[in-house]
């Protein structure tokens, strides 16, 4: 997961959205 951050930073941050709507 770490790695796929610095290839697509884009990809962590809606991933961080969708689990801040699911809490």
């Amino acid at each position: 997961m770490k790695f796929k951050v610095l290839v697509d930073p884009s990809f962590l941050l809606s991933s961080w959205t969708a689990s801040l709507l699911n809490f």
